[in-house]
């Protein structure tokens, strides 16, 4: 049971112990009388020069993934080349960036709710950085008991839903061309190289896929916000690619009219999505920070990516023509990947 009036008598011993539970923060010193409105994250992060380069960077892999699924969501498949190009970008992507560029984007969602913010930088304000990154550290679930914890991470849920929404949207696409693809000669030519093909794939995911310019330039460009403001609609990625280019800048404000739960096996993935924003939102992204690098490596993620992986290489490894490449990476490289997204959610 949450203890909403926790926080009032905490001290800060227990703060660096990560005993958490709290929500509001009433104290003389965080909430003094005639004391400016602390400033939301959003103009917070203008004065940053924006997001942190670390998350973005992150962040920017994941958005390549999206945009590699964007690639296969409404064209149909033409040739043997093309099923070969977008199979090595589909399943070429490392399993441990594509992870902690997920929980970089999730952090960056939840991190726009301004109450959340306000209560984030107001506490470590007032019991100082290191011991209130201790606290995140200790108790990952720490910053979702926070005031405005728990609507920041609602967006962060909506925006892995509406994602997962989004793959599984492209899969479907793909199920319903193979009825076509049977009757084309082309992709029933036998070919012998399947096991080849897998170790090449394989190979390809140690470095993993090289950032695309537009998912760099989306998460350098000005209108970030309104970028991160649309995460929880439907085809938000397809929002997002003109956003970045043809948008103004809009407020923060990633919400969500749907309320979802945490499935009870992810509940240290959200947890992490919610303590990432916080590092974010006080300019603490940093991998010399054990807390911070075990929230980006979220390992369910991880495991759910890599396992998804592995059974693309296998399927890759026992294919004879083209039309099994291609179910194979519907499969696995798309809504398998999807379903590793969008299980966080309920």
């Amino acid at each position: 049971m949450r203890l909403t009036r926790w926080f009032q008598c905490l001290t800060i011993a227990t703060l660096s112990a990560g005993i958490a539970g709290a929500q509001t923060v009433q104290t003389t010193k965080v909430s003094q009388p005639g004391n400016n409105v602390q400033p939301t994250y959003a103009s917070t992060q203008s004065a940053r020069s924006g997001p942190s380069a670390l998350v973005t960077s992150a962040a920017a892999t994941y958005a390549t993934y999206q945009g590699d699924v964007s690639q296969v969501r409404n064209r149909a498949f033409s040739s043997q080349g093309e099923i070969e190009q977008r199979l090595n970008e589909l399943g070429g992507h490392n399993a441990t960036k594509l992870t902690s560029g997920w929980m970089s984007y999730s952090a960056l969602v939840a991190a726009q709710n301004r109450e959340f913010a306000n209560s984030v930088r107001e506490i470590e304000s007032y019991y100082g950085r290191e011991r209130f990154l201790n606290g995140l550290r200790k108790s990952p679930g720490y910053a979702t008991t926070l005031k405005g914890g728990d609507k920041a991470l609602q967006s962060a849920l909506a925006a892995a839903e509406a994602d997962a929404r989004y793959i599984s949207s492209a899969a479907s696409f793909m199920e319903s061309q193979e009825a076509h693809l049977q009757n084309q000669s082309w992709v029933k030519e036998r070919i012998r190289d399947g096991a080849q093909r897998a170790t090449k794939l394989k190979s390809m995911t140690y470095s993993g896929r090289p950032v695309s310019s537009t998912a760099r330039n989306m998460f350098n460009s000005s209108n970030i916000g309104s970028i991160l403001a649309q995460a929880g609609q439907s085809n938000a990625w397809e929002r997002a690619r003109s956003i970045a280019t043809n948008a103004p800048m809009s407020a923060f404000s990633s919400l969500t009219q749907r309320r979802y739960s945490v499935n009870p096996a992810r509940t240290e993935t959200a947890n992490h999505m919610a303590s990432l924003a916080a590092y974010e939102i006080i300019g603490a992204s940093n991998t010399s920070d054990i807390g911070f690098v075990k929230a980006m490596n979220d390992r369910r993620a991880k495991d759910c990516f890599e396992f998804a992986q592995q059974q693309l290489n296998q399927c890759v490894g026992t294919q004879s023509d083209h039309y099994g490449l291609q179910a194979c990476m519907r499969k696995h490289a798309v809504s398998d990947i999807g379903e590793c997204v969008g299980d966080v959610a309920q």
